[in-house]
């Protein structure tokens, strides 16, 4: 405690925001005070003797309660203060009486969930802080009661979809935002419900617009698909025609959802496309493109049509490519002209020469099926390292090193460049390497990969998938999530990269994941060892059976030696994430399905590891709840600890 105290003093010390105001001099005090110091409870009241304020002070610092009244007499603070800051729960009221605001403070600054009010009782706003800075999902509302704002911040920035309502609740705005900047599709109604506003931003900067036809399709987080034929099929036996040609039909059945896609329909003659829209999925732009004009029928609603042909002297060149004129299996000549006019890669195409019905579904079929304990760990960069200064347009190979020392987990590793890259892969013992993912703009090769490891082939020279490249967080990036989730069925674990990559380390397993949802469960389970796993002395097994808990869950499982958990829950149960924590490699058996593992052991976090308890009284059971709050922006729920268990049961309580 002498240490402790002194430290927290310092800390509280050096926060400027919040300081506490003196009450003015006018106010008559009255208190005792130590060595010429205010000590105890202080009174302060105006010339009518009515009290204005109410202070603790310990050594001449407010420390303890605070109360404060306006002139009229009624209470309009009451809080806690530690060293002349606010520390502590604080509550403010309205001149009339009516709450204003309440939440926590820490060291002077917001910490924690925090809610505001209108003067009529009606709530203002609420959400949660972290060391001053809103986090996680706020909602705002207007003096009515209805809905006025919902978003999310991250470190006190305006993060991903925001919605703006007006004051009977209905939307007024809607659209992203990246780290506090309005970005992608933003659309805006009037009162009423007329769309008045359909935009592309790039950094609050227009760059598409829903009415005006030709404008460039949306950058950012969206999908291109093509659908090409040379004809379709007849619709009759003496079909219709279309500016002299005969008129086929063709149908494109989109059952892809969670991202916005632009589709690109074109063919060699006239074609009535017809569209087959799923549940969930979102069209934000069809392009109509060929040698003839084209028809589209069952466009959603609000979708934008644009039409590009040959015959109005359009010189893009976007007139349909069959598998027979471009044999390439990889349509270099039809992808490169799309790709020069999207300014965009394009994510799958589909072609036929009598083609009638296309299914744009997942992006690509699976090209390998990881272990379902597998990590995904990607490494970009834009160009590798030259043996010599490349001239202008040069072609030249880079060299890029990746030294993988991340052991205890099956592993698939996902290499990615816009110039063309040799990857050289080095392996500690007892790595387990089980897919390599090669994917760029240009040709990629690598080496040092035993025979026995699954190379998938993606870069856009002569890769079968569709191809991708990051060096940093940015639209580019954005779309690599989806195709590998697509590819291999895995969430990334982790990304690292460089514009010119040398040199790259790959020995972390910590999962960059959004927070879970603020209504999810933490459940934490928390062993010495199991069942010993024969053959594996240091190793163990534990069953972990989950029932009856209707909320999303979260569930940290953790040990201080090697476990291997087996989990099993009900149907009706959604385990939303698994968080692996303590000091021994943990595996995970029987991973519910979209169910994503964030593992914080010390074999994977380094220094930043959280440690497991074997006991729910032990000393770090607080520190370790902090820890998962930190992570999660969750408080815990319920704690089992335990020595020894060859199984836990985690279900309702009652």
């Amino acid at each position: 405690m002498r240490v402790i105290l002194p430290l927290i003093l310092f800390l509280l010390l050096c926060q400027p925001l919040f300081a506490l105001d003196e009450p003015p001099t006018d106010l008559t005090a009255a208190g005792q005070t130590t060595d010429n110091k205010r000590e105890g409870k202080w009174t302060f009241s105006d010339a009518t003797g009515r009290k204005r304020f109410e202070i603790d002070y310990v050594r001449g610092l407010r420390t303890g309660a605070y109360i404060q009244w306006n002139e009229d007499g009624k209470l309009i603070v009451l809080g806690e203060c530690f060293a002349d800051k606010r520390h502590g729960s604080w509550t403010e009221f309205h001149d009339n009486g009516e709450l204003k605001s309440e939440g926590e403070y820490f060291a002077g600054v917001r910490h924690g969930k925090w809610k505001s009010f209108y003067d009529n009782g009606k709530t203002a706003e609420e959400g949660e802080f972290y060391e001053g800075h809103r986090r996680g999902l706020w909602i705002g509302y207007h003096s009515s009661g209805a809905a006025s704002y919902q978003g999310s911040y991250v470190n006190g920035q305006r993060q991903g979809q925001w919605t703006f309502c007006f004051p009977d609740g209905a939307v007024q705005e809607s659209g992203g935002f990246e780290q506090g900047v309005r970005t992608g599709r933003w659309r805006e109604w009037e009162q009423g419900g007329t769309l008045v506003s359909d935009v592309e931003l790039l950094e609050h900067k227009v760059v598409g617009v829903s009415c005006q036809s030709g404008a460039p399709p949306s950058r950012g987080l969206h999908e291109f698909h093509a659908c090409s034929v040379s004809e379709g099929m007849r619709m009759a036996a003496t079909p219709r025609e279309l500016d002299g040609e005969p008129l086929f039909q063709c149908e494109v059945r989109v059952t892809r959802s969670g991202v916005p896609q632009v589709l690109i329909l074109s063919g060699r003659g006239p074609i009535e496309w017809k569209l087959d829209i799923g549940p969930g999925v979102v069209i934000e732009r069809v392009i109509l493109a060929g040698k003839s004009r084209q028809l589209l029928l069952n466009a959603p609603l609000g979708v934008k049509v644009e039409s590009k042909f040959e015959v109005d002297g359009d010189k893009s060149k976007l007139f349909a490519r069959t598998l027979q004129e471009d044999p390439d299996p990889s349509h270099k000549v039809y992808r490169g002209a799309l790709e020069a006019f999207l300014g965009h890669p394009v994510t799958s195409i589909h072609t036929g020469r009598g083609g009638n019905r296309f299914v744009i579904g997942r992006v690509t079929d699976r090209a390998f099926v990881a272990p379902e304990d597998a990590e995904m760990h990607i490494v970009g960069a834009y160009e590798g390292k030259y043996p010599r200064p490349r001239q202008f347009r040069e072609e030249l190979t880079g060299e890029t090193s990746v030294h993988v020392a991340r052991a205890g987990v099956p592993i698939v590793l996902v290499l990615c460049a816009y110039e063309s890259v040799h990857w050289t892969v080095e392996l500690d013992e007892g790595v387990e390497l089980t897919a390599v993912i090669l994917s760029g703009y240009k040709r990629q090769t690598v080496s040092g990969i035993p025979d026995s490891v699954k190379i998938i082939n993606c870069d856009r020279d002569g890769g079968s998938g569709p191809h991708f490249y990051a060096y940093k967080k940015n639209a580019d990036f954005d779309r690599i999530p989806l195709i590998l989730r697509d590819l291999i069925g895995l969430e990334i674990t982790s990304f690292q990269g460089a514009y010119s990559g040398d040199k790259f380390e790959v020995n972390s397993g910590l999962a960059e994941l959004e927070p879970p949802p603020l209504d999810a469960e933490v459940h934490v389970l928390c062993v010495g060892k199991g069942t010993p796993v024969a053959g594996k002395e240091e190793e163990s097994l534990v069953e972990v059976t989950v029932s009856g808990i209707t909320a999303d869950v979260v569930l940290v499982l953790g040990s201080t030696t090697d476990v291997t958990w087996s989990i099993k829950a009900d149907d009706n149960v959604n385990i939303e994430r698994i968080v692996l924590i303590g000091m021994g490699v943990a595996r995970v058996r029987g991973k519910p399905a979209g169910c994503r593992i964030q593992n914080l052991t010390a074999a994977v976090a380094g220094k930043d590891f959280i440690p497991a308890v074997i006991s729910d009284s032990a000393p770090g059971v607080a520190g370790m709840k902090l820890r998962l709050k930190d992570k999660l922006g969750l408080d815990v729920k319920s704690l089992q600890a335990t020595d020894q268990a060859d199984s836990l049961k985690l279900k309702e309580e009652g």
